[in-house]
């Protein structure tokens, strides 16, 4: 009878090619871990745009000018800034109302984009956000 290597080759090629690490299970703090996520500073993202376009990111700061609102389709989401104690910012969009509050010190993973086009708006340097964690 002849072994079949499938199995193990599909679990190679996840743990080779997602990133998949100790972190991504017992560090991060979320529900659902997000893989491949960097810890990044915000001035280094808005410094390199490029170089994490499109990138799982992990970023902490202050929360500034929360809108909770409702899209035409019904479904509720939360913007708000993101800042540094430096005043460096990007916009944070996430699905859902998220308890938060001007102030706040959290943490957020998700994915930055430098442009976004949704639905005929351009979005420039905003994370979309996955998961958000606040700190103490």
């Amino acid at each position: 009878m002849r072994k079949s290597y499938l199995p193990i080759l599909i679990f190679a090629f996840f743990i080779l090619f997602t990133g998949f690490n100790s972190y991504t299970i017992w560090d991060s703090g979320f529900s659902t871990p997000l893989l491949a996520t960097q810890k990044v500073e915000i001035s280094e993202i808005k410094a390199n745009p490029d170089r994490y376009h499109n990138q799982y990111v992990s970023v902490e700061g202050y929360v500034e000018n929360v809108k909770q609102k409702v899209s035409k389709r019904g479904n509720p989401y939360t913007t708000f800034l993101i800042t540094d104690k430096k005043g460096n910012s990007l916009k944070v969009f996430i699905w859902g109302w998220e308890d938060i509050s001007e102030g706040d010190k959290v943490r957020l993973e998700g994915i930055f984009q430098k442009v976004k086009y949704v639905s005929g708006y351009t979005f420039y340097n905003e994370i979309s956000a996955k998961g958000i964690k606040k700190l103490k």
